[in-house]
């Protein structure tokens, strides 16, 4: 997954299911923050990142119980 853009001089994403922050200005430009600035904490999409982690797990789990139905089924795929 790339990164989004959140706030001023900052992008996010989702990394080993976490959210990570990285500066894209000043010094810092391009390295991996290791923990999120305060106020990124309230950004919209910082909220959204987990939940569209936990949606992407639940639709996973869903596809691979329709797929195994499928193959234990006789019906032809």
């Amino acid at each position: 997954m790339g990164w989004l853009s959140a706030g001023d001089g900052y992008e996010i994403a989702l990394v080993e299911g976490r959210v990570a922050a990285r500066a894209t200005a000043g010094r810092a430009a391009g390295r991996r923050l290791k923990s999120l600035p305060k106020q990124l904490r309230d950004h919209p999409e910082v909220e959204r990142l987990p939940r569209l982690a936990e949606w992407l797990d639940r639709h996973v789990e869903t596809c691979v119980t329709q797929v195994d139905t499928w193959m234990v089924s006789s019906l032809p795929v």
